[in-house]
């Protein structure tokens, strides 16, 4: 990579160079966002500079560039991610969403845990830790119950919820204006989280109801986000209520086991000009 802040605009002028190709920065109009590999290790003080220099480096270089169409832009991902926000955000914009609580002390989460009707959940606010090889551990969605609360709540902030009734699982995969939702049955109405039961799962296209792909709408507009992935429960009475929307989450499978055209949709919405008036 080579890039020089130059010309009477001060525009980025430069390549970027891998194994296959040599890409010009002023020819790219389009930059798809997908899980990019890590920067390096971080182990060591050199070696953790030298990442972070790589990461607002080239990272700040690619966001920098100008009249590109993201999906989505990474400072927006980053943003999105948060999931305090976009917990507030998504009532906001009219959805259901479960009571929560966000704490390192035992105490209120017990309060909190013993007041939930349906009985409480704890998840992680952001995808699992990695190993030292690198590799990603998945956290599940878990009941919990007063009595396994106890000190070790204090050592970091953790999310509670509300256990909500399950008829059956949705996800939603959002890209531009276009919206597919697949509903998720498992076979084990014990399950909470579907991906801990993921090769016994059955798929099929579902109509989202027209409020919640407003709210949904709403959001993703507040967020700034191009496409997201979300996922919902969907009560015994037929209430949407939303869990939680992933900037970079995963859709191929989706079109393997329904045939919906998410990857035509994607590359229409990187490859379509829309013009506006």
């Amino acid at each position: 990579m080579t890039a020089e802040l130059a010309g009477t605009g001060r525009r980025w002028i430069g390549s970027l160079q891998d194994g296959h190709r040599d890409t010009d920065l002023s020819s790219v109009s389009a930059a798809w966002w997908r899980k990019p590999s890590d920067y390096g290790s971080r182990d060591g003080t050199e070696q953790a500079w030298m990442t972070a220099e790589a990461e607002f480096g080239l990272g700040g270089l690619l966001a920098a560039l100008p009249d590109v169409r993201w999906i989505n832009h990474p400072h927006r991902n980053r943003l999105a991610d948060d999931k305090p926000r976009q917990l507030s955000l998504a009532a906001k914009a009219g959805l259901a969403v479960p009571a929560a609580l966000i704490t390192n002390d035992p105490v209120a989460a017990r309060i909190f845990v013993a007041r939930q009707t349906n009985g409480a959940v704890y998840k992680p606010l952001r995808g699992g830790p990695r190993t030292p090889e690198g590799d990603r551990l998945l956290l599940h969605t878990e009941l919990v119950t007063v009595d396994q609360i106890n000190d070790g709540v204090r050592t970091t902030t953790h999310l509670f919820q509300e256990r909500v009734p399950c008829a059956f699982s949705v996800r939603v995969t959002s890209i531009g204006d276009r919206v597919f939702a697949v509903r998720i049955d498992t076979q084990d109405s014990e399950i909470l989280d579907w991906r801990a039961d993921h090769d016994r799962l059955s798929y099929s296209p579902i109509e989202i109801p027209a409020e919640a792909a407003a709210g949904l709408a709403a959001l993703n507009r507040e967020l700034g986000l191009v496409y997201s992935a979300s996922d919902w429960i969907v009560t015994p009475d037929g209430t949407w209520t939303f869990l939680e929307n992933n900037p970079n989450g995963q859709w191929a499978w989706l079109e393997q086991h329904t045939g919906l055209p998410l990857t035509s949709a994607l590359v229409d919405a990187l490859t379509i000009r829309r013009t506006t008036t």
